[in-house]
């Protein structure tokens, strides 16, 4: 593994509430923000792989709530205005001036809106499988297994209302019971693992279904998306979009995305002034053979930028 061959650097910010934001630095060069996905999907090691780390220096933040962070699985005081909050006390501890953005997923939101609440130190992106939060993404999300994988479908909507899939899993996963959370949160964790690839990855699908990945995955994504990821509008980041036109952004999107559908990317191009989306055969995950290449070469690409 890339991380392995390099010194890394761990810490915890302590917010303004009881979260405490673990984040990891590793390498030297141009400054890099990993933006996860989920939310509460965490870091991992392995996401330093798209990256030279002779030539980037690489953050990996777990947003509040998710991976190392602390509590685990805490929805309380986590919002997207919290998390961009977090990131901007952590960029000035790091005395970094700008930085570019690797986000994927939901990854891709949260750079966007970072993006256009700071649109000076953010020196250019990269993203993967874009999400815009618009109600009708996140209505396709808790559908999607339907029309594409029918056992998964079966498992995940079963005994629920599939006319409002979205509050029958806040419902649960807010309960008192901690069964009842542990059931649903891997229902809902094994169903974005099991759609995230063309073919669905036995490895990653265990990896979700840990209890507490699988908890802190689902409760923190199901309370962003019943908030609207906390936007003030529904089409906060295209009304806004103009704002960052001079930021290149390089959009890497799998043709054939269930999560987050090639839609989404084509739409934030044609906003955008500055975008460039390289279609690959892929799914939604970061690590399909084609959407791994064309990641590394957007990030090289960056390069002649400094």
């Amino acid at each position: 593994m890339n991380a392995l061959m390099h010194k890394s650097s761990s810490y915890y910010l302590q917010t303004n509430s009881k979260h405490k934001v673990f984040y990891t630095v590793l390498g030297k060069g141009i400054p890099v923000l990993i933006v996860h996905g989920g939310p509460g999907a965490g870091c991992s090691l392995n996401m330093t792989d798209f990256f030279d780390l002779n030539k980037f220096m690489v953050i990996l933040v777990d947003q509040r709530g998710c991976g190392k962070s602390t509590p685990n699985a805490c929805i309380e005081n986590n919002t997207t205005f919290d998390l961009i909050s977090d990131f901007e006390e952590i960029r000035k501890k790091l005395k970094i001036s700008k930085w570019l953005l690797f986000g994927g997923s939901w990854g891709s939101t949260l750079s966007l809106i970072y993006a256009i609440s700071h649109p000076e130190i953010i020196t250019g992106m990269v993203l993967r499988g874009v999400f815009l939060s618009t109600q009708s993404e996140i209505n396709w999300l808790f559908n999607a297994a339907k029309y594409f994988n029918l056992n998964c479908w079966n498992d995940f909507s079963q005994g629920a209302d599939s006319s409002n899939l979205l509050e029958y899993y806040h419902k649960k996963l807010t309960s008192t019971d901690p069964e009842t959370i542990k059931t649903y949160a891997k229902k809902f964790a094994k169903m974005e693992a099991t759609l995230s690839y063309l073919k669905p990855n036995k490895k990653m699908i265990e990896a979700f279904t840990n209890p507490k990945f699988s908890i802190a995955l689902a409760r923190i994504e199901v309370h962003y998306l019943k908030n609207k990821c906390f936007l003030p509008s529904e089409d906060f980041i295209l009304d806004n979009i103009k704002t960052i036109n001079h930021i290149p952004i390089k959009i890497v999107q799998g043709a054939y995305d269930v999560v987050c559908t090639p839609t989404n990317a084509e739409k934030l191009k044609l906003k955008h002034a500055n975008s460039s989306i390289h279609l690959t055969i892929a799914g939604h995950s970061a690590f399909e053979t084609e959407t791994k290449k064309a990641l590394i070469k957007a990030v090289n690409d960056f390069k002649t930028y400094f």
